[in-house]
């Protein structure tokens, strides 16, 4: 992950506000977002390797059922 600090600084410190978001380290492989329907089928499969951590929180508020947006969060 050296290499993708906005991803590993998305996973550290966000990934955790998206309930449905399940993160699998590969070693090896180049960060991916892979996206299922509800038959749990691949959708859709992103390389985000070049995506910003910015990048990623918008695309998943958008396109991530059950996702937190900031500030909505209950106390």
């Amino acid at each position: 992950m050296q290499a993708y600090p906005h991803v590993k600084e998305f996973i550290n410190d966000d990934a955790d506000k998206f309930p449905e978001l399940e993160v699998r380290m590969v070693n090896g492989q180049k960060p991916q977002l892979v996206m299922l329907g509800e038959d749990e089928q691949v959708e859709d499969t992103l390389s985000i390797g070049s995506w910003n951590r910015d990048t990623i929180i918008d695309y998943l508020q958008e396109n991530l059922a059950g996702s937190v947006t900031e500030g909505s969060e209950e106390s």
